[in-house]
């Protein structure tokens, strides 16, 4: 329990107790909740019309990463049910391909297979898929410029190979797509570490598909 007052000594210059002064001790005023009060149990995680848990919660544990849900929806549902578009995903209503021709995700997975060591190998795997952006200035200045060799070095050599790998593990982690948390209507989703790092890698390589052609809404 703490003291209701708690005491300071003043020096003069000489080093000498010139008196002791009693404060008032702002946390004697203070309640704190305690075990239980400050632990409540949480309602059991599972997904409802409003709540989409995108993996499975039976295989949470405190050692491995949780699965992602096992049961697919293969077809692409994201325009119609307003689902997230993925970059594995093709945009409904675009023209067919042929049987052999490759998928935007197909080309993504071979820039991303490659050995990026440098900050235009970046760019240029980027602009193989997503010819559409803009140039790459500032992320050539921060490589180039503002890290030191050691990290530079460290970040192209063992960061970004995990991060390519990650990135294409996406069709693996995200077998379901994402409902879109759209204005107006109270929905929520519930994602493992590894699928946030997932998405985080695809949006550092600029993988997501425009949307903008479905209208403001839709844009992420």
């Amino acid at each position: 329990m703490a003291e209701a007052v708690t005491k300071t000594e003043r020096d003069d210059a000489d080093g000498l107790s010139t008196g002791v002064v009693l404060q008032p001790n702002p946390l004697k005023t203070c309640s704190f909740n305690r075990i239980p009060a400050c632990y409540p149990e949480f309602p059991l995680l599972k997904s409802t019309e409003t709540h989409h848990v995108a993996f499975d919660v039976s295989t949470l544990s405190g050692t491995n990463p949780p699965l992602p849900i096992s049961n697919p929806i293969r077809t692409q549902r994201w325009n119609k049910k307003r689902h997230v578009r993925m970059s594995s995903n093709s945009a409904p209503g675009s023209p067919k391909k042929k049987r052999d021709a490759p998928t935007r995700w197909d080309s993504i997975t071979k820039a991303l297979e490659q050995h990026l060591e440098s900050s235009k190998a970046i760019e240029d795997a980027i602009k193989s898929y997503n010819p559409g952006m803009p140039g790459f200035r500032c992320l050539r200045f921060f490589f180039d410029k503002i890290l030191t060799g050691t990290d530079r070095d460290k970040f192209f050599k063992e960061t970004l190979p995990k991060m390519r790998l990650l990135a294409l593990r996406l069709q693996e982690l995200f077998p379901q797509p994402l409902p879109l948390l759209l204005r107006t209507e109270s929905r929520s989703v519930t994602l493992s570490q590894e699928q946030c790092a997932c998405l985080l890698a695809n949006a550092f390589f600029c993988t997501f598909p425009g949307r903008n052609g479905l209208g403001f809404e839709y844009d992420l």
